[in-house]
């Protein structure tokens, strides 16, 4: 179970990690939020994404069948 556990904590790790924040913010908002508005706010949050350092990096990593760097910008 262990191993499992650090392998799951590995990936999770190695995403970048304002996109993680947002994801982890936005769940615990689902908590107490209506579906209309979380996925409002997913919207908002995957647009801020996608101006960020770490989506252009992404981005040119898949095209270049690399994996990723990213640096939290």
């Amino acid at each position: 179970l262990m191993d499992a556990a650090m392998e799951l904590a590995e990936k999770v790790a190695a995403q970048p990690p304002m996109a993680l924040r947002a994801a982890k913010m936005l769940l615990r908002k689902a908590q107490n939020a209506n579906y209309a508005t979380i996925m409002e706010m997913s919207a908002a949050q995957q647009a801020l994404q996608h101006h960020t350092e770490d989506h252009i990096e992404g981005v040119t990593a898949l095209l270049e069948k690399r994996d990723p760097n990213f640096t939290g910008n």
